[in-house]
């Protein structure tokens, strides 16, 4: 891990970046983190392990990740609706059984759904 380590700092000395982060974990346990760099570089204020960054739409990447794992061990079927595999899913079959609304499992990842158009 003391490459990692010296990778991350030098991304950090050349100026490739003001700060990060890194974990390397499994379900049990952080195995290794690292933390260096400026949080807020007016303030000098220093990354540390309770820094927090915000991730926007990187998480769409993950969830679509962990959706595509499900599909792989035949747990989920993407083309089946969101709210059988959600029961507190907030919005009615009534309403994404209809076009051009369809609330699929696939459809959040492709920003397809128009859920956000939905009123109560």
């Amino acid at each position: 891990m003391k490459a990692v380590e010296n990778f991350l700092s030098d991304q950090v000395v050349k100026n490739k970046t003001p700060g990060l982060q890194y974990y390397y974990f499994n379900k049990d346990d952080i195995l290794y983190s690292y933390a260096g760099g400026l949080a807020d570089i007016e303030k000098q204020i220093k990354v540390t392990e309770a820094t927090t960054f915000n991730a926007y739409s990187v998480t769409k990447t993950f969830t679509a990740l962990a959706v595509l794992q499900l599909v792989e061990r035949g747990l989920i079927d993407l083309d089946e609706p969101a709210a059988d595999y959600l029961p507190d899913f907030p919005y009615p079959k009534k309403y994404y059984n209809k076009a051009p609304a369809n609330a699929y499992i696939r459809d959040p990842k492709s920003n397809t759904t128009e859920l956000g158009t939905y009123r109560r």
